[in-house]
């Protein structure tokens, strides 16, 4: 019974750092949220192993151009470790869900223009994703992590019917995302028409 229980248990780790990660990956977590600086060995037993990444491309974009940060040049320099990491992930075949650290962009109530969290989409096509794929992130992949493939992420007669609408197509301009003016909620409109 408790191994069963055990089994069923997601392991998500906070990770930064090489070594951080490389842990991390030797305990087979579920994702690595964050990960910033991943070694190509440890990319290549996540993508082995199914083990997601999760970045937070605009998070770090967003506390790297804060204006009245003392420590910019840290901030810039994990950005790129994490653009580095994103790229070479993508290039193993890691698979990657959609994640942002949104709330930690909350702390200095900034307009939701700026913290946005489909901003990432943007980001991750910026850095070579092809757009359907950076939508499964947010939706197919995503549910896949959470072990709620069978409800929601994708539209499928008895899932719970969760669909946003945007008025241009995301494939051309993955941007759309960004401006959401319908919401379905397990079948019902929440917002928009």
């Amino acid at each position: 019974m408790w191994t069963k229980l055990i089994a069923s248990i997601k392991v998500a780790m906070h990770s930064i750092g090489p070594e951080d990660n490389h842990r991390a990956v030797s305990c087979r977590v579920d994702s690595i949220e964050h990960g910033i600086e991943i070694r190509d060995e440890d990319l290549r037993r996540m993508h082995e192993t199914g083990i997601f990444l999760v970045p937070t491309l605009s998070v770090l974009k967003y506390v790297m151009n804060m204006p009245s940060r003392q420590d910019h040049a840290t901030w810039v320099k994990e950005y790129d470790l994490s653009v580095s990491t994103f790229q070479r992930a993508l290039k193993a075949g890691v698979k990657i869900a959609f994640g942002t650290d949104a709330a930690a962009a909350t702390v200095e109530k900034t307009s939701w223009v700026v913290t946005n969290p489909a901003i990432q989409f943007g980001l991750m096509l910026d850095l070579h994703m092809d757009p359907m794929l950076a939508i499964k992130n947010g939706t197919s992949l995503a549910a896949e992590l959470l072990s709620m493939d069978n409800q929601v992420g994708s539209i499928a007669p008895g899932k719970l019917g969760d669909i946003i609408a945007v008025a241009g197509d995301p494939l051309k301009d993955i941007r759309q995302l960004e401006h959401v003016n319908f919401v379905m909620k397990d079948g019902k409109r929440i917002s928009g028409e």
